[in-house]
């Protein structure tokens, strides 16, 4: 009874990654999906709310999968650099809207 820890089922689902916003979870969640791997999420504290409110969490989301599925699932989301994201400033954005723009009218 007291004491004892519980030991883990094989089949209860296991902690894949934390993330801190909406667009690092649906980017992760979407690739799960298009791979048939099903996951679930979980935030912390007030975490749920704040990432509707401000699309982050100072607490960030628990991302699950089966542990059957845990290798896989590192495997696909392991080319995401979620850690150090590229910052593209304004003036590289208005340069690529620009050159698409043009490649569009030669089409």
């Amino acid at each position: 009874m007291f004491g004892h820890k519980k030991e883990k089922d094989a089949s209860e689902p296991v902690i894949l990654m934390n993330v801190a916003g909406n667009y690092e979870l649906g980017l992760v969640k979407s690739i799960l999906e298009e791979h048939q791997i099903p996951c679930f999420m979980q935030d912390h504290a007030t975490g749920g709310y704040m990432r509707l409110y401000a699309a982050s969490s100072l607490y960030g989301t628990d991302i699950y999968v089966s542990p059957a599925d845990l290798d896989r699932a590192r495997e696909l989301t392991s080319v995401l650099d979620l850690e150090h994201p590229v910052e593209i400033s304004e003036e590289e954005l208005a340069q690529e809207a620009l050159a698409a723009g043009k490649e569009e009218e030669e089409v």
